[in-house]
């Protein structure tokens, strides 16, 4: 007898190819991001719409998860090191 709350082999396969699919997804906005940065002036909002983001929120927290930095800060030092940041203490 199979537990109905375990998933079937083609159940976790397709959460594996629909992972993939986010992950390709997530590399190509994060390239597109990065040359439109680079080499437009649009503003933030409209490339987050254009990136297939509901608001300029959600694009910003997912470039800073990509690269470490702001769209904004990208965009002053693009393809350079960013300056350093002083790193905030951990709450305690």
């Amino acid at each position: 007898m199979e537990c109905r709350f375990w998933p079937s082999q083609n159940h976790s396969s397709g959460f594996i190819q629909r992972g993939m699919i986010r992950l390709l997804v997530d590399e190509e906005r994060r390239q597109l991001a990065q040359q439109l940065l680079e080499g437009s002036a649009m503003k933030l909002d409209e490339l987050a719409i254009h990136l297939g983001y509901t608001d300029t929120a959600s694009f910003t927290r997912a470039f800073r998860r990509w690269l470490g930095c702001s769209p904004g800060e990208y965009r002053k030092f693009p393809g350079r090191k960013l300056p350093n940041r002083p790193v905030q203490d951990l709450p305690r």
